[in-house]
C-alpha cells in the first residue's frame, strides 16, 4: 500500500507517536472541533461520512456526538493511529488502514468526506481530490482543515539565520499547498469550493518544548521537518539561539500554524 519514501516516513512517524498522541494533541483537538462544526452545517453529515487521516478519531467523534451518521467510517495510513481511533470510537464506526490517494470505497458511495490536519501530508493533491470526487455522491461535501505554506515562518527564519542566510533543502514549509493551488486542484476535480485561511499562534516555554510538541504528535519525523538540519547539534544550537532572540514574547516562544479550512461541494 505505501510505496513512496515520503509516505513511509509519515507512517513511521505517526506509528511512533500513536500511543501518546492524544495526551499532547490539544491543538489538533481544537482544529478537529472547528472542522466538525463546519461539517455539521451541512445536511450531508447525516449520511455516510468518511474521515480521511482520522488520527485518534477526534473529528469523527465530534461529528457523531451531534449528528446521527448513517455509516461512519475512518481511515488512516498509520496502523498505530487506526488502533487509537478504534479505541476512541469503539463499535460506533468502522476504522480501516488505507491510503487517501487510493481510496478503497465504491464510486458515489459517500455523502460527506471530512479531514482534519491530515491533507498536508498528501503528495499529490490533484490525485487526492480526484479520488474524493469519485467516492462522493453528486452534491456530496468535502470539509477539511489542513496546513498552508505559511506554517512555522519562525522556524524557517531561524533555520536561514543558522545557515548564514543560505536556503536549506527544506526549511520547514514542508511543500504545503497554497490556497491558489488547492482551489485549482479542487476545481479540476469538479468541486465548487470556499477556502478560509486562519493562521493560529501557539506559544511554548522553550525551543526544546516546541520540538518535543511536534515529535509527540508525529510531525518531527514527517516531511514537515525532514531535511531541516535538526539532527545536527551545532546547527540546532544556532537555530535555538536565533529563535529565542527573535520570537520570545511574554507568552513564550511563538510558533504560527497556517490553518486552512476547506468547504467544497462536488458538482458531479
Amino acid at each position: 500500500m505505501v510505496t513512496s519514501s515520503i509516505k513511509r516516513k509519515v507512517m513511521r512517524a505517526f506509528d511512533r507517536s500513536a500511543a501518546e498522541y492524544s495526551r499532547h494533541a490539544r491543538f489538533q483537538e481544537e482544529i478537529a472541533r472547528e472542522t466538525a462544526a463546519m461539517a455539521l452545517r451541512h445536511a450531508s453529515c447525516r449520511g455516510r461520512v468518511i474521515d480521511l487521516g482520522c488520527g485518534d478519531g477526534a473529528l469523527l467523534a465530534a461529528i457523531m456526538k451531534s449528528a446521527p451518521i448513517g455509516d461512519p467510517m475512518a481511515m488512516d495510513l498509520s496502523a498505530g493511529m487506526c488502533a487509537m481511533a478504534k479505541a476512541r470510537l469503539g463499535q460506533k464506526a468502522t476504522v480501516i488502514r488505507a491510503d487517501a490517494e487510493s481510496l478503497p470505497f465504491a464510486t458515489s458511495s459517500a455523502d460527506m468526506i471530512v479531514s482534519s490536519l491530515a491533507l498536508q501530508w498528501v503528495e499529490d493533491m490533484g490525485a487526492l481530490f480526484a479520488q474524493i470526487a469519485r467516492v462522493l455522491k453528486p452534491s456530496g461535501v468535502l470539509v477539511a482543515a489542513t496546513l498552508g505554506p505559511g506554517t512555522f515562518p519562525e522556524l524557517r527564519h531561524a533555520a536561514r539565520q543558522a545557515q548564514n542566510g543560505v536556503r536549506i533543502q527544506n526549511d520547514g514549509a514542508g511543500g504545503f499547498c497554497s490556497v491558489e493551488k488547492l482551489e485549482s486542484a479542487l476545481s479540476t476535480a469538479g468541486f465548487t469550493s470556499r477556502i478560509i485561511r486562519a493562521p493560529r499562534e501557539r506559544h511554548y516555554p522553550d525551543f526544546g518544548g516546541f520540538l518535543r510538541s511536534l515529535k509527540n504528535v508525529g510531525a518531527m519525523g514527517a516531511p514537515l521537518l525532514a531535511g531541516a538540519g535538526l539532527a545536527r547539534r551545532g546547527f540546532l544550537q544556532r537555530m535555538e539561539r536565533e529563535y529565542e532572540n527573535s520570537f520570545r514574547c511574554d507568552l513564550g516562544l511563538k510558533a504560527t500554524y497556517d490553518v486552512v479550512f476547506i468547504e467544497a461541494i462536488y458538482e458531479g
